[in-house]
């Protein structure tokens, strides 16, 4: 299944960038050709969402209370009603839709497939986070982004999860690609 959209950069400059300014970054985001805005409003919408994490030992986190903040921060960062992002959702939930959030572990745009087989990358003083909204095994669209090391709870970290739910579930997705090194600094 090919990607329709590709918000490629160079993650070099992306980590340089986020390192000179001290300022979180969204530097890839990838629309799958399966990708319909609509999907979100149907299925999602004031409803519960299953979300998926992984990295809570690079935050000396148990699953669930990195769940919880994830959810946090993801509340409300996208259009349309608020979905409550939960690692467990009640009946509301489509079964076969989700939301994987993998906080420093090794890279891999096909998240929906491989998420529980990435093993955590080396500390680095940086929080690395990848997304996917992922129907089934079929990634829908994929992010990544990067800031200084943030902590579950604080602002940069709320920043970097809501700017990357805003992509994930993209409207209007831009129809053209960014230039190399055109990286989204996260206000």
């Amino acid at each position: 299944m090919g990607r329709i959209l590709s918000f490629a950069t160079a993650v070099s400059v992306a980590i340089l960038a986020g390192a000179c300014t001290g300022q979180a970054v969204i530097n890839n985001t990838d629309y799958y050709d399966t990708y319909n805005p609509m999907n979100f409003t149907l299925y999602h919408t004031g409803r519960d969402t299953e979300l998926r994490v992984m990295g809570e030992a690079s935050f000396g986190l148990d699953k669930a209370d990195l769940g919880r903040a994830v959810g946090h921060a993801m509340y409300g960062e996208h259009t349309g009603r608020p979905s409550n992002f939960t690692l467990t959702p009640g009946p509301s939930a489509e079964k076969n839709l989700y939301v994987i959030m993998a906080f420093n572990v090794e890279e891999d745009r096909d998240l929906c497939q491989s998420a529980p087989e990435l093993a955590p990358r080396p500390v680095t003083g940086r929080t690395i986070l990848q997304g996917a909204w992922c129907w089934g095994e079929q990634t829908q669209s994929y992010v990544r982004a990067e800031s200084p090391a943030a902590r579950p709870g604080d602002a940069m970290f709320n920043r970097m999860v809501g700017a990357a739910t805003r992509d994930l579930f993209a409207p209007n997705p831009d129809l053209e690609l960014r230039e190399e090194g055109d990286d989204s600094p996260i206000p």
